[in-house]
């Protein structure tokens, strides 16, 4: 046993406890889900422990880290808990702010590769002309590369037209949520007085002129300008658990066999104020990598907010909608069409125009 001289006692007791801060503390690198953890930690006496009682102290603790905490309260409590850290999330490239001439954002997420999906999109309903015309700025929210290539494209990308964000997370399937919160940390922080804020994906057109018309016309009219979220609702849907699915989640992720009310991720509309609820709360709800239902389920909730349903302004998977739309049927209501490729989009944007004259 090593002697209890109190210099060496001071020195190990202030290298252990640098240790367990650094294990006990939250990572703040936004890639890393942080985690809070309820746990008890009693006050330490130098002079009264040597280097084995404290190394045995250290295993103790390392124990109770990897092991269910205890309590003695009666109501239940969630063992561990992860959050995104939104107050992390940094700007890679970045953009200019709305003006307070604008209406509506519009803001895409959008895979890195996908530069032809975006040109599309800025050359049909999202040209400058019509962004004008309605008073809307538009933003493809991205996360970081793999590749150096890659890297250069989308910085060259974005110099030429000056609407790309990039945000400090891999972007991967899993961490879409990162991107649902770096678009609405980007929209509260850039464009707090738009009236409107759209959030889409990359491979779905929108009649913008007909969304413009029903946010004015209908939605304002019949619900005003505040606390709106409106999209596509799923209402009961089944949690996946089969265990070779993209989507599959497990029990100890989510234990309940189906979701509550939720929007498609497809397209969803929101009134400002509810981004800026929606990204306050994403600091305080618990982390779930689905991001639809993470923003438009759980956010929602913890808001106060009821999403609206448009359901029978979407095409997602029905056939028969498509061939409506296709054979120029001016009466049909579809703003928001999803398209498997850039071929497709094109060919339903001109549908689209059709209906304009």
């Amino acid at each position: 046993m090593l002697p209890r001289h109190p210099l060496i006692l001071k020195i190990t007791t202030i290298c252990t406890t640098v240790v367990l801060a650094g294990v006990l503390f939250y990572n703040r690198n936004p890639n890393t889900v942080v985690h809070r953890r309820l746990m008890y930690l009693p006050t330490m006496q130098v002079g009264r422990y040597s280097f084995s009682d404290i190394t045995a102290l250290v295993q103790e603790l390392n124990a109770i880290q990897n092991s269910p905490p205890t309590t003695t309260t009666e109501e239940p409590i969630h063992a561990i808990e992860t959050y995104v850290d939104g107050e992390a999330i940094t700007f890679d490239i970045d953009a200019e702010p709305c003006l307070k001439s604008h209406y509506l954002l519009i803001y895409v997420h959008s895979d890195p590769g996908n530069a032809e999906r975006r040109r599309v999109i800025r050359t049909t309903w999202a040209s400058n002309e019509i962004l004008k015309l309605h008073g809307a700025k538009l933003i493809f929210v991205t996360g970081q590369v793999e590749t150096l290539d890659m890297q250069a494209s989308l910085d060259f990308e974005s110099q030429l037209h000056k609407d790309i964000i990039q945000a400090n997370f891999t972007d991967t399937y899993r961490n879409l949520t990162y991107k649902a919160i770096s678009g609405l940390r980007w929209a509260q922080e850039n464009c707090p007085n738009t009236t409107y804020v759209l959030k889409t994906d990359d491979d779905i057109v929108v009649d913008i002129h007909r969304v413009v018309r029903l946010m004015k016309a209908y939605i304002e009219n019949k619900w005003g300008k505040k606390n709106i979220l409106a999209g596509y609702i799923w209402p009961h849907m089944n949690v996946d658990r089969n265990k070779s699915s993209k989507w599959y989640v497990s029990p100890e992720e989510f234990p309940k066999p189906f979701y509550l009310k939720y929007c498609s991720g497809s397209s969803y509309l929101m009134s400002t104020d509810v981004v800026a609820k929606f990204y306050t709360n994403s600091l305080t709800v618990p982390f779930f990598w689905i991001d639809d239902y993470y923003v438009t389920g759980m956010l929602a909730s913890a808001a106060g907010v009821t999403p609206t349903s448009l359901n029978d302004r979407y095409i997602l998977e029905n056939n028969a909608d498509m061939a409506a739309l296709l054979q120029n049927d001016s009466k049909t209501r579809f703003v928001f069409v999803h398209s498997p490729d850039t071929i497709t989009s094109n060919f339903v944007w001109k549908k689209f125009l059709e209906r304009w004259g």
